[in-house]
């Protein structure tokens, strides 16, 4: 986000709700921050999703992320609710997986497999 708005990444970071809220209103979009908690915004509604853990910091967890809130999209669903459930869908996934494996590493493969286990 600090390279799309040339904000420095402390800014970002210091305030990712704002940040969020002013260019997803700027730009006509929805914007999602992932972080240790993700962001989602539509310039007039603002969620904040706290799930997921640090195995979702690995390679591949963005691309899930983007699977998922594609899926949502062909489905109809609108943007900012598509982003907003597609971070809790991977952030409780990423925890389910987290209970199977324990200590072991965490990968997107293990999130992808815990989120097909819970629409069954």
């Amino acid at each position: 986000m600090s390279r799309l708005t040339g904000l420095p990444i402390e800014e970002v970071l210091d305030d990712p709700i704002g940040v969020a809220r002013r260019y997803a209103s700027e730009w006509g979009c929805t914007v999602l921050l992932k972080g240790a908690a993700t962001v989602v915004s539509d310039g007039k509604h603002t969620c904040f999703v706290a799930e997921g853990n640090a195995g979702l910091g690995k390679g591949g967890s963005g691309d899930v992320l983007t699977g998922i809130i594609t899926g949502l999209l062909s489905q109809g669903v609108e943007p900012y609710h598509a982003a907003c459930l597609g971070s809790y869908l991977l952030g409780t996934s990423a925890e389910k997986a987290f209970e199977r494996l324990r200590e072991r590493m965490l990968r997107a493969t293990n999130v992808i497999e815990a989120l097909e286990d819970m629409g069954q």
